[in-house]
């Protein structure tokens, strides 16, 4: 005769992660930008799926940029931990936001074990043979002994570029 057991209770599933808009809406109320920024960032998002934070506020910043509401990104910085923040800046250096050698060079440092004085160094001197700025930071990284692969994947630039550029060092 079988057992009677009590009901089994339902495993509650947690919840999806709230979609893109909602995310970029909350973004931009931390950050007080208005929210006419969130708007215009989600209609530069390439697919509305997005969930990462990190890359939500690279656009962010994109369309404040645009719309020329000042966002400092640090501040945006701040807001997000440490795997956010490498997807923040290789974003914004995919994105050509802020196209100075720091930026280029936050979206590889953690390819180059945190030698970013070095990296910095080297990208100058590499920037000053004629390269463009994201190439010749992806050039410095691979001398420093990142994989030419991963920077590529990076920071969005041609592979041959960067093969050419650390053959001039």
């Amino acid at each position: 005769m079988e057992e009677l057991r009590p009901p089994r209770k339902m495993a509650t599933a947690p919840l999806p992660p709230p979609p893109a808009e909602v995310q970029m809406k909350q973004l931009a109320f931390k950050l007080q930008v208005p929210q006419k920024c969130a708007v215009q960032a989600l209609s530069m998002l390439p697919r509305k799926d997005i969930q990462d934070l990190g890359v939500l506020a690279a656009y962010l910043v994109a369309a404040c940029r645009q719309l020329k509401i000042p966002l400092y990104v640090k501040r945006v910085e701040r807001l997000l931990g440490e795997r956010q923040r490498k997807k923040l800046y290789r974003t914004l250096a995919v994105l050509k936001i802020y196209a100075d050698v720091a930026t280029y060079a936050r979206a590889v440092a953690h390819l180059t074990s945190g030698r970013t004085k070095e990296l910095l160094q080297t990208a100058e001197e590499i920037k000053r043979r004629g390269f463009s700025t994201p190439v010749a930071v992806a050039a410095a990284a691979v001398v420093l002994g990142a994989d030419v692969n991963e920077v590529v994947k990076a920071l969005g630039v041609s592979k041959f570029a960067v093969k050419r550029a650390v053959r001039s060092v």
